[in-house]
């Protein structure tokens, strides 16, 4: 079964704002970007789809995926733009993973594919009742949705359309990091991580 994975990042140097007491907008930007490169290790056994800037695809020249230039506004339109390009090339599958759930491992992907077999719809919760995880097989059997409630709203939107959904609850893929307790709590699980690194590095005197 062909699955692809879909990234999108939108600017780097823009994201992770409420840590901007203890991060500069530079700084935030490495940080993002570190998250993502953790998340690509894991899927390096897939093709991947990554949905961002020119400026942002230099800082993965070491990775192979097909980029797609994102042209819309919002992470919903940078989703379904790689979902439609995955369906265009014959994926049976398409797997979304945010950029900033750096525990995510090979071993989580290939357990994820393996369930796929059995599963159509599979939805994980993310911290904050965000998503941690979107897998669809066929990539259209449903659309998604990103809100601050994306976990509830993409089941019962699979609800209202009668796909049964299996919820795939991981606490690895819990670990979005926007605040200071946040970080604190990744650093006591995210050793040999690029994020764990940057942040011990640029943070270890206030930690």
């Amino acid at each position: 079964m062909r699955t692809f994975a879909l990234l999108p990042l939108n600017k780097p140097i823009e994201a992770k704002s409420r840590l901007s007491p203890i991060l500069t907008s530079e700084e935030r930007g490495k940080l993002v970007l570190s998250m993502a490169k953790d998340v690509l290790d894991s899927l390096r056994s897939v093709e991947t789809v990554l949905v961002c800037r020119e400026d942002v695809r230099r800082e993965f020249r070491d990775y192979e995926f097909k980029f797609l230039l994102q042209k819309g506004r919002g992470l919903g339109n940078a989703v379904e733009v790689a979902n439609e390009y995955a369906l265009q090339k014959g994926a049976d599958a398409t797997l979304f993973l945010p950029a900033d759930v750096p525990l995510v491992s090979e071993a989580i992907l290939q357990d994820i594919l393996s369930l796929g077999e059995n599963h159509m719809l599979m939805i994980s919760p993310g911290r904050r009742r965000g998503l941690g995880m979107l897998y669809r097989r066929p990539p259209d059997v449903v659309g998604a949705m990103f809100t601050e409630r994306s976990f509830d709203d993409n089941l019962e939107l699979a609800s209202s359309m009668n796909v049964d959904a299996f919820i795939y609850n991981n606490p690895e893929l819990y670990s979005d990091i926007d605040t200071l307790e946040d970080i604190r709590e990744f650093l006591k699980v995210g050793k040999g991580t690029r994020s764990y690194d940057f942040l011990k590095t640029s943070l270890g005197k206030i930690l």
